[in-house]
């Protein structure tokens, strides 16, 4: 057990990161049907079917909607996929369908294409940009014009930028925020993607960040609708993204991230995309990669029953600010040690009032996950046997002793 308490005092050593925010303003995000079709009776709304190809557009689509693929608002850049093109020639794209600053703007169509144009022209400084819940299923059910064919002919619109650069994370400002717990990493893939049990085109190194939380972006949806704000709120704040708090988030190559980006938005909560994602993070063999399933996913991992258990280790002071100074590194040693010896070891630094309710900002929590019932027993008499052990930390810091609140989760 000794040796086990120097894995968990090594992964004290390790925690997220905050930046800075965007401000959101009164026009609203999220539109039904009802709201485009008043607002068309009274001002100019640019409505743009976004999707992938064209075929599905050419079949039917919102009569007098432009339309625009992926390909024409992202690039490759030094081998990375999915980047933002130069501002220019995203200003001329804008200008060509028909947008100008003072358009209203409601996208529709594929649920991830539709985001990222958001993201697009939220980051170009459009203040005015709206995705039509439920999309063209919601506008047939209303009983309102569908055409089919070619885009309408479109006056070029006049758009001056005012681009927002802290929309987007770079590699570097991650990687400088990773121990900054007012920053929130949330990951939009697949639970096996964040494992890195599925392997992902264009991604060296399959894993997910260290400190990130799984939010699949699917999670957020129903049908082709978004899940209603209160569902949203509570699905984000469970995911730690929080008052105080900044999202970054992230997926493969920045598309499905911008749906998180998206919610964030819609919800009134800071948020940067990242826009180089796994892709260019894990093309770097000097930055982390984490393996293993997420703290707030366990199960799934395995079809036995999992244990989970919940360590809280405290600091001796009550300053925050010391104790994050040692909170460095050595994280992703201590969680190979964890997982050689049967255990996996996740951890996340909680802000504010949360589970259990006597948590301060400062705590970390260590999520010890066990493949069976007789890994957590022996794990538990080890322990007893080493009780009133306590660990010291860097810099003469003493750690409270770990309590422990196991339950048991379902195969």
């Amino acid at each position: 057990m000794i040796a086990l308490v120097g894995v968990l005092a090594a992964a004290l050593r390790g925690a997220p990161a905050r930046p800075a925010t965007i401000a959101s303003d009164s026009f609203p995000r999220l539109v039904t049907v009802a709201w485009v079709a008043a607002e068309r009776q009274r001002t100019e709304v640019v409505l743009i079917h976004v999707d992938r190809t064209r075929a599905g557009y050419d079949s039917a689509h919102v009569a007098g909607a432009g339309f625009v693929t992926p390909s024409e608002f992202t690039v490759t850049r030094a081998g990375i996929l999915t980047e933002l093109p130069p501002t220019a020639d995203l200003v001329s794209l804008v200008e060509r369908l028909g947008i100008s600053n003072r358009s209203e703007v409601v996208l529709y169509g594929d649920f991830l294409a539709t985001a990222r144009l958001f993201m697009t022209l939220d980051y170009l400084g459009h203040d005015r940009v709206a995705i039509l819940d439920g999309g063209l299923d919601a506008w047939r059910e209303a009983g309102l014009a569908v055409a089919a064919g070619s885009p309408p002919v479109t006056t070029a619109g006049r758009f001056q930028p005012a681009v927002r650069p802290g929309t987007i994370a770079t590699t570097e400002w991650v990687q400088a925020h990773l121990a900054d717990t007012t920053v929130r990493l949330l990951d939009a893939r697949s639970p096996n993607e964040y494992s890195g049990d599925q392997p992902e085109e264009g991604v060296s190194r399959p894993g997910h960040l260290p400190g990130a939380v799984l939010l699949d972006w699917h999670t957020l949806v129903e049908g082709s609708r978004f899940k209603p704000a209160d569902q949203l709120r509570a699905l984000v704040r469970r995911a730690g993204a929080q008052a105080g708090r900044t999202a970054v988030a992230y997926c493969r190559v920045g598309t499905r991230a911008s749906l998180l980006y998206f919610v964030l938005r819609y919800l009134g909560q800071p948020v940067r995309l990242y826009d180089g994602s796994l892709n260019e993070w894990s093309a770097n063999p000097a930055l982390p990669v984490v393996l293993g399933p997420s703290a707030s996913e366990p199960a799934g991992a395995s079809t036995e029953a999992l244990w989970e258990t919940v360590v809280v280790k405290r600091e001796a002071t009550t300053s925050q600010a010391e104790y994050r100074s040692y909170l460095a590194g050595g994280w992703s040693q201590a969680r190979e040690r964890g997982r050689a010896a049967g255990l996996i070891l996740e951890y996340r630094i909680l802000t504010g009032r949360a589970e259990p309710d006597d948590l301060m900002p400062w705590d970390v929590v260590l999520v010890t996950v066990f493949r069976n019932e007789a890994t957590r027993q022996q794990f538990e008499a080890e322990d007893a046997a080493t009780a009133g052990v306590s660990v010291e930390g860097p810099a003469g810091h003493r750690l409270a002793r770990q309590q422990y609140v196991t339950v048991l989760r379902e195969p």
